[in-house]
């Protein structure tokens, strides 16, 4: 059986898994964050979390990886993470 990994430190998506009685490792995935101001907010949530997951793959070979990405959004535009982050 392939492990399951979830590229992510957030607390509530390590929440949302342990909810489902599901086996996981954490692999935290310092990845760049910047992206393309063209892009759609999906688009960017989407570009984001394939890069978190393609870090933790590349490290981990032989496993299935959940990466994910939240952004906020006001008026159409991307608000910036908070300044402690």
């Amino acid at each position: 059986m392939q492990n399951l990994i979830l590229a992510s430190s957030s607390p509530r998506r390590k929440e949302l898994l342990e909810n489902l009685h599901l086996s996981f490792a954490i692999s935290s995935s310092d990845v760049d964050e910047s992206f393309d101001p063209l892009l759609s907010p999906e688009e960017v949530v989407m570009e984001l979390a394939e890069r978190k997951a393609k870090k933790v793959f590349t490290q981990n070979g032989d496993a299935f990886v959940i990466g994910s990405d939240t952004v906020v959004v006001a008026n159409n535009q991307i608000l910036g993470k908070p300044a402690d982050e």
